[in-house]
Formats: structure tokens, C-alpha cells, sequence
């Protein structure tokens, strides 16, 4: 069985009955992990029950992974076998575990769940978990807005803290796009929120935030689509550190491409062309972003624009080459500018 984005979650959330394996995969450890232990609290599994193995582990000691894979519960109740793996360094091992669970359901005492970074779609170990019976492959992307939104606000509810809407729109849009990095930014947040006796603002988010990310990629556009190609790579080099989805930086790219195309269709009206703009471009700003125009007729924007949306499909469906393809495509870019 094979699952996909929203509904890799749902499944998590409610898995099918037969179902006794899963391989979680994606190129955002963090909501991997996330998906990971939303199986296991389904599954009603604690955490003194779930064993981790490690790729060294499983390869150096085979038989004891099996021996964990097999072994009961002494008080009754659920087990798990944590893998954490890299590529299909052990996949013979793990998928013969896979096929003994088809072909004999019962024979283990735990339930296997597999986490991986993203894996190239003839991957042995996504191939063969796809299409087995009684395992499920769940493939998760990095979050949309709206998901960082939702996160947001579930995990401030845990501490019955408010936040006021526009508040959580910033706080959103500044979150890092890699989840574990988000997370700990959230639980800042929600520390400084305890005995405000208010909901959370926009001054409050200024404050705590980590705008730096925010900034490097505002950054990293106008670097690149102005044709400075070592600034930019400096910029992308900053991101890439902090872990950085590399969605957010495409998608950074696409509003920006898309916003200078509607500059063109509105230049063709007069008038303050800028504050027409969402975001708007301020007076400040404009003699620069000018510039950029003038590198960018739409006839270009709209050729990068679908080099963009390739990056992406090839990082949503390729994670171990969404880095090296995203920074072959700054580069690109900003070589094309200048």
C-alpha cells in the first residue's frame, strides 16, 4: 500500500487493521517523525515499548532484529521496532521482515515502523513496501502554510494559549520550513506566552521569532535574480545550515517570479505600480526592483517559472537530490541575470 501527503497523515492517524509495517519517508526528518509517532499513538504503543535500531545495528546483527521483531510483550499489549535508515542500505534485511509479515501475519510480536529521508521512486525498499500486502508506505512532504498555521495554533492550545490572527500569520510565514527546527521555535513562543494573561501578538512574534530565516531568503531572491551569484550562494549556504526546507526556498522563488510578472501586466496601466504589488514594493525599493524587471521580461520569468516548478517536483518526489538540484537552480538563476 502507498500513501501520499495528506493522506500518508490521515493514515497514520487511522491505519488499516491488517496493516502491522510501515516505511515513513521524506525529506523533512520532522515531520517524518512526527507521522512516525502519530503510528505508534494509534497503535496505543508506549514509549518504554518502542525499540530503536540504527542502520549499523540491523546490518551488523541481523538475527538480533529479528529476535526484537519476534518477541512478545511479557504483560500483553503492543510493541515497536524503530529503524531509522539511510537509503537501502538494509533493505535486503528489512524487506525480508516485510515479506515474512505477508506471508505469515502473526509470526511477529512487534509492529515495524521504517523512517527514511526521501527515497528515489526505484528504491528497492519503497517499491516492494508499496505493493506488499500487509505494510504501508507513507510518503511525507514538507508543510504548507496552512499546516504550519494549524501547527501553530495546536501546539500553543496544549498550554491554553491565544494567539491573535495576525500574529499567527507572521509567525508562520517566519517559522523555519524544516518542522523540528519550527518546533523549537513554537515552544519558545509558547514559554514567553505562560502568565501573559493575553493572547499572543504581532509585537510579541517580532520579538521571539527567528526573522533571520525570513530575511536570508528575501535575501537569497534578490541576490539571485539580480544576478549576484555570490551573494546568493552565501545566502542559500545560511539556509541550507539551518535546515531549511528546500520548498521554502522554491517557494520564496515562485512568489517573487510570479510577483514581477503581475509588475509587467501593470505597468501597462501607469500609475504606482509598486503599491499595486502584493507585497507591495515601497518607493525605497523601487529603483531595484526596476532593475530586476528589466533583467526579467515576462517571456523569461514565465521559462524560469517552469524550471522552478520542475526543482520542486523533482524535490517532492527525489529528497537526497532536491539540495544539489536547488542549488544548481540558484545558480542558474543568477547567472541568467547577469
Amino acid at each position: 500500500m502507498k500513501f501520499a501527503g495528506a493522506q500518508a497523515e490521515r493514515f497514520a492517524g487511522k491505519p488499516a487493521d491488517n496493516v502491522w509495517a510501515a516505511l515513513v519517508f521524506g525529506e523533512d526528518e520532522g515531520v517524518v517523525s512526527d507521522t512516525a509517532r502519530q503510528l505508534t499513538d494509534t497503535w496505543k504503543i508506549d514509549a518504554a515499548d518502542i525499540q530503536t535500531f540504527e542502520d549499523d545495528a540491523v546490518r551488523k546483527d541481523p538475527s538480533g532484529f529479528y529476535d526484537a521483531l519476534e518477541a512478545r510483550a511479557l504483560l500483553g499489549g503492543e510493541r515497536a521496532i524503530r529503524v531509522r535508515t539511510r537509503g537501502d542500505k538494509i533493505s535486503v534485511i528489512l524487506l525480508r521482515a516485510i515479506t515474512d509479515g505477508d506471508n505469515d501475519p502473526g509470526r511477529f510480536g512487534a509492529r515495524l515502523i521504517i523512517l527514511a529521508d526521501g527515497l528515489a521512486k526505484r528504491s528497492k525498499l519503497r517499491t516492494t513496501i508499496e505493493v506488499a500486502r500487509n505494510a504501508a508506505a507513507l510518503h511525507v512532504f514538507s508543510d504548507e502554510t496552512g499546516d504550519v498555521e494549524s501547527l501553530v495554533k495546536s501546539e500553543l492550545a496544549r498550554d491554553d494559549l491565544e494567539i491573535e490572527p495576525a500574529a499567527l500569520a507572521l509567525m508562520s510565514r517566519n517559522l523555519p520550513g524544516h518542522r523540528t527546527l519550527a518546533r523549537r521555535e513554537i515552544e519558545k513562543v509558547a514559554l514567553y506566552g505562560r502568565g501573559l494573561n493575553r493572547p499572543i501578538n504581532t509585537r510579541d512574534i517580532r520579538q521571539l521569532t527567528a526573522g533571520d530565516v525570513e530575511q536570508a531568503l528575501n535575501d537569497l531572491v534578490s541576490s539571485a535574480l539580480s544576478g549576484q551569484l555570490d551573494a546568493a550562494m552565501t545566502e542559500f549556504d545560511k539556509l541550507d545550515a539551518t535546515g531549511t526546507s528546500p520548498i521554502s526556498v522554491l517557494r520564496a522563488l515562485q512568489r517573487e517570479f510570479v510577483r514581477m510578472q503581475d509588475a509587467h501586466a501593470l505597468s501597462r496601466s501607469g500609475g504606482d505600480v509598486g503599491m499595486k504589488l502584493r507585497p507591495p514594493v515601497w518607493k525605497s525599493d523601487w529603483p531595484a526592483f526596476q532593475k530586476r524587471l528589466q533583467k526579467w521580461p515576462m517571456k523569461r520569468l514565465t521559462a524560469a517559472l517552469s524550471r522552478i516548478y520542475d526543482t520542486e517536483l523533482l524535490a517532492k518526489s527525489s529528497g537526497p537530490a532536491a539540495p544539489a538540484a536547488l542549488r544548481s537552480l540558484v545558480r542558474n538563476l543568477s547567472v541568467a541575470a547577469r
